[in-house]
């Protein structure tokens, strides 16, 4: 997979864990993923599904091996307190291209383990 990030400081330990996150969903890093993620876990895909539960999100994850990664370009990253927002397109193996946006709740302002997930995708070109 080919990755793309907009430069940034560089001394954020969560914009860091954030790209580490990113980079593991467009390489199907599914233990990685599902160990960032608290039991109650809620993953709404905006307009299409929500995901609630770890057992759940582990198996929309294993679905989506399916369709390979092969761009990954991450525009910005930011956050505050237990929020934060990942913006960025991907393109698939298959030639489909999407624009997303990630907003990201952890379970507290220091916190590594994710609570919620909404992810808004636009299908480009």
């Amino acid at each position: 997979m080919e990755v793309q990030i907009a430069p940034d400081c560089g001394n954020s330990p969560k914009v860091q864990l954030l790209k580490e996150i990113n980079l593991a969903f467009g390489n199907h890093e599914v233990d990685f993923l599902v160990d960032m993620v608290s039991d109650d876990f809620r993953w709404e895909m905006v307009g299409k599904s929500v995901i609630e539960g770890k057992e759940n999100y582990r198996k929309a994850l294993v679905e989506m091996k399916d369709y390979p990664t092969k761009v990954m370009a991450l525009h910005s990253i930011i956050t505050h307190g237990k929020s934060a927002a990942v913006t960025g397109e991907i393109t698939l193996e298959d030639g489909s291209h999407y624009g997303f946006c990630d907003v990201y709740e952890f379970t507290s302002a220091g916190a590594k383990v994710l609570r919620m997930l909404k992810s808004y995708v636009i299908k480009l070109d």
